[in-house]
C-alpha cells in the first residue's frame, strides 16, 4: 500500500466510525424521547402504551388506565402523551382530574 492509499483507507475508516457513532446517538435520543411506558390521551379516552404497544383497551378515565398499568406491574413515566395537542405533558395534570 502506498502512503496515499493508506491515508485514504484511514479516512474511510474514520468516516465509517463517525457514521456508526451518529447512528448510535440517534437511537439513544429516540429511546430517551419516548418513555418505555406511558399514559396516552386522545379524543377523551385514556390508554397505557408499553414498549410501543397498547397495554389495555381504551379507558374512560386516567385512573382506570393507571389501574391497568398497576395490575400489569408497569411503571408509568411522569409525563403523558396528549394526542390531541401532540405534546408531552406532566402526568399530574391529567390524573388529578
Amino acid at each position: 500500500m502506498t502512503t496515499e492509499e493508506t491515508r485514504a483507507r484511514i479516512k474511510q475508516q474514520a468516516a465509517e466510525m463517525r457514521a456508526e457513532i451518529e447512528a448510535r446517538e440517534q437511537r439513544r435520543r429516540a429511546a430517551e424521547a419516548t418513555p418505555p411506558a406511558y399514559l396516552s390521551h386522545s379524543e377523551g379516552k385514556f390508554r397505557v402504551i408499553a414498549q410501543g404497544m397498547p397495554l389495555c383497551a381504551d379507558k374512560a378515565t386516567a385512573a382506570e388506565a393507571t389501574a391497568a398499568a398497576t395490575a400489569q406491574r408497569v411503571k408509568l413515566a411522569p409525563v403523558y402523551w396528549d394526542g390531541d395537542s401532540a405534546e408531552w405533558k406532566p402526568i399530574e395534570g391529567v390524573t388529578a382530574s
